[in-house]
């Protein structure tokens, strides 16, 4: 008989400096937390509530704690991410791009100013002339994981020099930088992967044979769970909201090419529990084993040491320099990833912010979700008679608000844009809103810095969450919008 243990941080306190929360399950009885959807719908209220946070000092700087957080197995072989720098220019009237067909999709607000061709700024010292008032250039990094942090650094140094070149030289335009976590993997980069890379080595030392988790019609979730389980000789079951599309694609194509994937009619899928305890079950009967239970998202404490160690890592980079102030961007569904870069930012002493940048609810929920995970992670790692840290966090709404999944048809365009011009994808339902909002944010911060004449403006930083995958979707939804 398989044997059942809740990989959630949610339901049980996390075990001292990262142990993940196991319960041994009967297979009546099984306790995930509820996934995103049913989480934003239930929580009108927060239950649980954090001891008071010192006024203080946002930090609580503890060396020894990360220490111990980061001596541990992960699933990514190397923390790295690529950098990028995006230089922002005004475009010309006769270089803006034409509108699209909607194709289907639903009209919406103004779009964000309309694009121009690519003025591209490979990291070479010596760049020729190129056609100046484009609205992006981009500045690609160049370090690689098998790079050593010496070659590194000099590879930054050399990808500062001559960065634009000609008429641009002297200029000084809004900027950001994006880290390309959509780079981390060949299929499942972003922060699916971070929130994972705990906890795939926590559930293989656990002897985890199998692995079940859910999610809807195109969830990253699902997908980077079934192929970090196949990497790393597990067996992923995912339980996919609805009924098999005609054709599969996107991260429902991947589901099923790495895992076991069955539907789930919407009435049954709505309670977790239930559904979760059936399926355990028939995976029982099988013969020996463990089966392991991954919350819908994965976004619970757990995975916040992922990100605790992606913050460790950027902290080294020479483009930020951990005593520099950093405005982060991170657009945001269960809020996981934002409360895991506040929270490392935090531990380290760092001056960073961080925007969270609403996409699934409103601020109360993002709020709630900033307790809760606090909550477990403090009690699990330090203790209830110490007050967890005030996180240097703020949840802001994208520029162009509506319902969860929804796109307008500017969006594809936008994204098209942004993609000819600098190799960045983007989607318009999750990574579009924190590309806009670090494009405001740099435009902002050179301004102030014009005021207060200080020699720099404040640094502005996107974290690219991946998902990517989810455009071959909503080609299928709108096939004349792109």
């Amino acid at each position: 008989m398989l044997s059942s243990i809740s990989f959630d941080g949610l339901s049980a306190p996390l075990g001292q400096f990262g142990g993940i929360a196991h319960l041994q399950c009967t297979r009546s009885r099984i306790s995930p937390s509820p996934g995103l959807n049913a989480a934003i719908s239930s929580q009108s209220t927060c239950p649980v509530r954090i001891p008071s946070q010192s006024s203080e000092s946002p930090y609580y700087v503890d060396e020894q704690l990360v220490k111990s957080i980061l001596a541990r197995n992960w699933f990514l072989k190397h923390p790295h991410s690529r950098v990028d720098k995006v230089k922002i220019q005004e475009a010309s009237d006769e270089s803006k791009v034409s509108e699209t067909n909607n194709g289907g999709v639903p009209e919406g607000p103004p779009s964000t100013p309309a694009l121009s061709q690519l003025k591209y700024s490979p990291t070479q010292s010596c760049i020729a002339d190129i056609e100046p008032l484009h609205k992006y250039s981009v500045s690609k990094g160049r370090r690689n994981p098998f790079e050593s942090e010496e070659d590194a650094c000099a590879d930054d140094q050399d990808s500062q020099i001559g960065l634009f070149s000609g008429s641009e030289r002297g200029k000084v335009a809004p900027n950001f930088f994006v880290v390309r976590d959509d780079l981390l993997h060949p299929l499942m980069g972003g922060n699916k992967m971070r929130k994972l890379d705990a906890l795939v080595p926590q559930l293989q030392g656990e002897g985890v044979t199998d692995v079940i988790t859910c999610g809807g019609m195109q969830s990253a979730h699902t997908a980077a769970v079934a192929v970090a389980c196949a990497e790393s000789q597990m067996t992923a079951h995912l339980l996919l909201r609805g009924e098999r599309p005609q054709i599969l694609t996107g991260y429902t194509l991947v589901c099923h090419m790495y895992g076991h994937v069955t539907y789930v009619p919407r009435s049954e899928y709505a309670d977790r529990d239930a559904m979760f305890a059936k399926h355990v079950d028939r995976l029982s009967k099988r013969g020996p084993g463990k089966v392991g239970v991954i919350k819908e998202g994965a976004g619970d404490a757990f995975a916040l040491l992922g990100l605790i160690r992606l913050v460790d890592h950027l902290r080294s980079l020479p483009e930020f320099r951990g005593a520099d102030p950093l405005d982060i961007v991170v657009d945001s569904g269960t809020g996981t990833t934002a409360v895991g870069m506040a929270l490392g930012a935090a531990l380290l002493g760092l001056p960073w912010t961080v925007s969270g940048i609403m996409l699934a609810s409103g601020t109360d929920y993002y709020t709630c979700q900033q307790e809760h995970l606090l909550h477990e992670f403090w009690a699990g790692h330090v203790g209830t008679k110490t007050a967890p840290p005030r996180l240097q966090l703020e949840w802001i709404e994208r520029e162009t608000p509506r319902k969860f999944g929804k796109v307008f048809s500017e969006e594809f365009a936008t994204c098209q844009g942004i993609a000819r011009q600098t190799g960045i994808l983007m989607d318009p339902i999750y990574t579009l809103a924190g590309w806009e909002v670090a494009e405001r944010k740099a435009v902002q911060a050179l301004e102030e810095s014009r005021e207060s004449k200080a020699r720099e403006s404040r640094k502005v930083v996107y974290l690219h969450t991946g998902g990517t995958l989810g455009l071959f979707g909503l080609a299928q939804r709108y096939p004349s919008a792109i």
